[in-house]
């Protein structure tokens, strides 16, 4: 026969009928062999999907219209999906290798219905029996590729065997997916949980093969490919369980989780956390958005039970993409997530942790620790911070750089809480409150002036004190003792930068004022004066230990070294060598027996790379030190 001649019988497809049952059935009503020989001998080559102008040729044969035709054929729509009749499918859910039937249904109405295709629906819907798949006189699996729609291949009857009667719960599952299917609504009667009564069909087969897979998978979720290999009898008792767990939501789906954190406990010691204890299932939950849009009651119902049952770990928003909801009402937070709701580093929180500003709880989480801050502690700290300030924060308040800064720090006219001078904190912070009163008593001695002639703003009054040797300890201190006066052209100001001088009155205090600095000498002639070489000078004049000052000379600033932060200098530290020298040993010897002792070097070669080790003194103590100890250490 060629392709484009007609069938002698054309049957019209029956409504929800396969597009394989309906080609089966045309087969057998115009004798073929099989449905494959049929589409062979119209000019066909036999597929699963037949492309477009296949099924216009067969529907020319059979005299129906393409449109016709094409709806009961299911079409690809993406990787893996199919469309069956309005409903979207994963391929895993359909049966494509065997003809899956009930008798009575047959002997009724002798077409294969659509539905019969889709795993889940183990039982028939109208009669409440299981679907068969096998022919019970010669035990093998009905295929498709047969002569007779109602008979197997070995010659017996389909219609008449008798089948097993299902769980009332698989029963009820059934006639939701039937109805759900037909785009109708479930049974007022229905045993099932109303949430999942309302989903759609789509949505429901999702949930229900994700929860199979881990039911078949000992708690390791096989996977789709799993039901491929399954007998029918292992699917049955599959689809029993899902049944049971959708008709007793949540309690059911909670035991599930239980069974798979059990399987799981021997590869616990390779992975922490939900996914140590979960694997696969927290995976595979929250993994292609594609896959897991139908299974929000899953995802819903998993994250209270993290919540209430789950006592092995922590979990944080970043991580966990659990529910919204339920990452509002922690009452704890990882450091990160505190730091991120503070607006600052993570490094400044572990800090002061280490130094009990913030009070943290560590959490064992199988092989590791994570440290967590309970919510209330955060916002206990926020508090806290918001009235200290660090040193940028100040120096922004009070409107001058850096180096000005810590010299009014260091002049005492601010006071810090903590700080390297202070309690030995590596940081320094200030009171807000003690910026604001020091910004007050400096600013209510200015007067007010809208206009000045040839004014000097207060950035160029600390530019000219400083060629003139002096500093903003000076400035200030002029201004609040009546010395120097002060103008501002508001009422209300802010910083010292809204400051600003009259010209005549600034020079008078310059020419009047005394200078701070006795002498000052460059940095080589300071070496000397110490006794060190100038290498080393320079990295003690880099590291904030030796003070340096800059100097007008010859019409340009230089940066020199006074006598006051020389004598400081040798007040506050000493060299290695020169205890070596008191017990006639080797620094290297010194420097192991006070760090044995407990005492370190605030710099040397292990330290920052300078030249010598230098310590903090006081001179009796390290003296008193050294002189209980052997002079030097095999």
């Amino acid at each position: 026969m060629s392709g484009g001649l007609s069938l002698l019988v054309r049957p019209k497809p029956e409504k929800a009928e396969s597009f394989r049952g309906y080609l089966l059935r045309v087969s057998t009503e115009n004798g073929y062999h099989n449905p494959n020989w049929m589409l062979r001998q119209l000019g066909i080559h036999p597929r699963t999907y037949l492309p477009r102008d296949d099924i216009a040729k067969l529907a020319s044969a059979l005299n129906l219209g393409d449109r016709e035709l094409s709806n009961i054929q299911s079409r690809i729509v993406g990787p893996r999906w199919v469309r069956v009749g309005a409903h979207e499918v994963h391929i895993c859910a359909q049966e494509r290798r065997s003809f899956r039937y009930c008798p009575q249904c047959l002997s009724e109405a002798p077409y294969h219905r659509a539905l019969w295709d889709i795993k889940p629906l183990s039982a028939c819907p109208k009669h409440g029996t299981y679907l068969l798949e096998n022919c019970r006189k010669c035990n093998r699996r009905v295929g498709w590729a047969r002569e007779n729609l109602l008979e197997c291949a070995c010659g017996a009857d389909l219609r008449s065997f008798r089948q097993r009667s299902a769980p009332d719960k698989t029963v009820d599952f059934c006639r939701l997916l039937e109805k759900r299917f037909h785009g109708q609504l479930a049974d007022e009667n229905s045993a099932l949980h109303p949430a999942f009564q309302k989903l759609s069909f789509t949505g429901l087969l999702n949930h229900t093969m994700f929860l199979a897979a881990y039911i078949s998978g000992r708690g390791r979720g096989t996977g789709r490919q799993l039901f491929y290999n399954l007998t029918a009898d292992a699917l049955r008792e599959v689809f029993d369980r899902v049944s049971v767990i959708l008709a007793d939501w949540p309690n059911g789906f909670h035991l599930l989780l239980d069974e798979v954190r059990q399987f799981t406990q021997q590869d616990i010691e390779k992975h922490v956390g939900l996914e140590a204890e979960f694997r696969s299932l927290y995976i595979n939950l929250f993994r292609k958005q594609q896959e897991v849009e139908h299974l929000h009651l899953i995802r819903a119902e998993f994250a209270k039970y993290v919540e209430g049952k789950w006592f092995a770990g922590f979990v944080v928003p970043t991580s966990k993409r659990l529910s919204d909801e339920w990452s509002q009402d922690q009452s704890f937070v990882t450091v990160a997530e505190a730091a991120r709701r503070l607006g600052i580093h993570p490094t400044i929180l572990r800090r002061d942790i280490a130094e009990g500003s913030l009070a943290a709880t560590t959490r064992q989480m199988q092989s590791r620790c994570l440290r967590v801050i309970e919510v209330l502690e955060v916002e206990r700290y926020r508090n806290a911070r918001e009235n200290l300030l660090g040193t940028y924060d100040a120096q922004e308040l009070l409107g001058v750089s850096k180096h000005p800064f810590m010299k009014l720090v260091n002049a005492g006219l601010i006071r810090a809480v903590k700080g390297p001078k202070v309690d030995g904190s590596q940081h320094w912070a200030f009171k807000k409150q003690d910026i604001e009163e020091f910004i007050a008593s400096v600013t209510k001695q200015a007067t007010y002036c809208r206009f000045a002639d040839e004014p000097v703003i207060f950035a160029k009054a600390l530019r000219r004190c400083t060629a003139k040797g002096l500093c903003i300890v000076d400035l200030v201190q002029g201004v609040l003792s009546g010395e120097l006066k002060a103008l501002k052209r508001s009422k209300k100001v802010s910083n010292l930068k809204d400051l600003f001088f009259n010209d005549a009155d600034f020079r008078a205090f310059l020419y009047n004022e005394k200078r701070t600095i006795k002498w000052a000498v460059t940095i080589r002639e300071a070496s000397r004066m110490l006794g060190l070489n100038e290498e080393a000078t320079r990295h003690l004049v880099d590291k904030g230990f030796l003070e340096t000052t800059s100097v007008p000379v010859d019409g340009r600033l230089r940066r020199q070294v006074s006598l006051d932060a020389i004598e400081r200098f040798k007040a506050t530290y000493i060299s290695a060598s020169c205890l070596a020298a008191h017990k006639n040993t080797s620094a290297r010897s010194v420097v192991a027996q006070l760090q044995e002792l407990g005492t370190s070097p605030v710099t040397g070669p292990a330290i920052d790379g300078s030249r010598q080790y230098f310590f903090r003194k006081s001179a009796t103590a390290l003296t008193d030190r050294l002189c209980t100890k052997p002079a030097r250490i095999d």
